[in-house]
């Protein structure tokens, strides 16, 4: 079997395996919501388990199952990176749900509230780890792509495929502005089973078109490099003319609307970790004062939300002044003889950073951003001025790839790549690796 077969294959079967288990999880979802409904419900929930879950339960099955078809949930191109992967399963699911309310609503069926009221904390989450067990599947199973890189920039482009693992590409050749016949050329010498065509390719649009219609007969799968991290999902839009498409992309980070669902996830987020992590910070700022002997807070000026300072709060994990607290940027020192016993403790479960939560709810901080600069640190470049268009975080991309064993370089484009390509999405995903990252301890001291 050639590689472009294995690939399609496996393809086939990963659909299959997407849509079967999205119906699977989508029915048990349904059944514990229902059940759930009429044994926890309100009183409005005691019939539910007569005629309106004969008429609510299936009729919710078969919204959200066609919610998740329509909104493109099931395009296994999707499976191998990114989180659209999941957007597309949550907006169909929150879709689902407000269809069979509104259904509820005009048909007065009462079982439809309580329905709503608990399948859908239960739906969300099963909905989502279902897709995760599918990703991790496939990235175990998926054959690795053969690549031919088009363009003058293809060792850019092959740069930024070969850095993502998950990707499972490998380049095994290069064509520059050799024209249409010398791609076909290429592709006789390589067994390729992908064409990945990036910036200056040197191809015109009818030489495109002929490359598109070719590769399909050959069953090979073409992917267009954009050559920028601007161009995300959901950032942009096509605009079709008669003889081209047009693609627009707002550089902006957040708008209006997204600034407002962070900032209520920033303050609902952070006022919960300062309930639960209360009695840990009870008890380390009670060791602190038996042990140390020494003001527990440390205050500290930083650079926020477009280069504005403010003052972030930590626990003390330093003997001296304010100025010997201050650290050396990403280049730490692992065994730096000012950190107290106690505070290597703090440094190591991330306890130091707690206070950090009352920073996110006065709007100094975000819980995901990019990491709060000392003035001192930044040097003006066009990188810098991007990064500080985002409020500085408790966490981000930085704080689960590496935390103090990163470079400052390293940093910054994880950073504005932050910036660029924001979601609310990418933000719990990062709060829930950073969890396994404080765990682990690497990185920590």
């Amino acid at each position: 079997m050639s590689s472009a077969a294995g690939n399609l294959k496996h393809n086939s079967v990963a659909q299959q395996r997407l849509i079967g288990f999205d119906i699977v999880a989508v029915l048990v979802s349904s059944a514990l919501g229902a059940w759930s409904a009429g044994r926890f419900g309100w009183n409005i929930s005691v019939p539910f388990l007569g005629v309106g879950a004969k008429v609510v339960t299936p009729t919710f099955v078969v919204l959200w199952v066609v919610a998740l078809s329509v909104n493109g949930a099931w395009d296994v191109r999707l499976v191998v990176a990114g989180t659209e992967y999941y957007v597309r399963a949550l907006r169909a699911t929150i879709a689902a749900f407000v269809a069979i309310g509104l259904v509820g609503f005009v048909a007065s069926v009462d079982a439809a509230r309580p329905f709503v009221l608990f399948a859908l904390p239960i739906g969300t989450p099963i909905i989502i780890a279902n897709r995760w067990l599918v990703r991790s599947w496939s990235r175990r199973k998926s054959p690795v792509l053969r690549a031919l890189i088009v363009g003058e920039n293809h060792r850019e482009t092959e740069l930024a495929l070969t850095a993502d693992s998950a990707l499972r590409v490998q380049v095994v050749g290069c064509v520059a502005r050799d024209g249409l016949l010398g791609v076909f050329e290429s592709l006789a010498k390589v067994d390729a089973d992908l064409v990945v065509v990036g910036a200056n390719h040197g191809l015109s649009q009818q030489d495109l078109r002929e490359l598109l219609w070719k590769l399909d007969e050959m069953q090979i799968e073409v992917w267009f490099d954009a050559a920028t991290q601007f161009i995300r999902s959901g950032r942009g839009a096509l605009i079709p003319s008669k003889n081209t498409t047009l693609m627009v992309f707002d550089p902006i980070h957040l708008s209006e609307g997204q600034r407002l669902v962070k900032r209520l996830f920033d303050i609902g987020l952070s006022a919960l970790a300062l309930i639960v992590l209360f009695p840990v910070l009870v008890v380390a700022v009670l060791v602190m004062v038996l042990k140390d002997r020494r003001s527990v807070l440390f205050r500290q000026q930083r650079l926020g939300l477009d280069g504005n300072e403010f003052t972030i709060w930590k626990l003390r994990t330093m003997v001296g002044g304010d100025a010997q607290e201050a650290p050396n940027g990403m280049t730490k020192n692992p065994d730096d003889p000012r950190v107290t016993p106690v505070g290597r403790v703090l440094r190591r479960w991330s306890i130091d950073e707690i206070p950090q939560f009352w920073n996110v709810l006065k709007g100094d901080m975000s819980v995901v951003g990019p990491r709060p600069r000392l003035p001192e640190e930044v040097v003006v470049s066009s990188v810098s001025s991007r990064r500080l268009r985002a409020k500085p975080g408790i966490t981000g991309p930085w704080q689960t790839s590496g935390r103090s064993l990163m470079p400052f370089a390293e940093a910054d484009a994880l950073d504005v790549n932050y910036v660029d390509s924001w979601s609310l999405l990418g933000d719990v995903v990062i709060v829930l690796r950073t969890i396994r990252v404080v765990i682990s301890g690497r990185g920590a001291f």
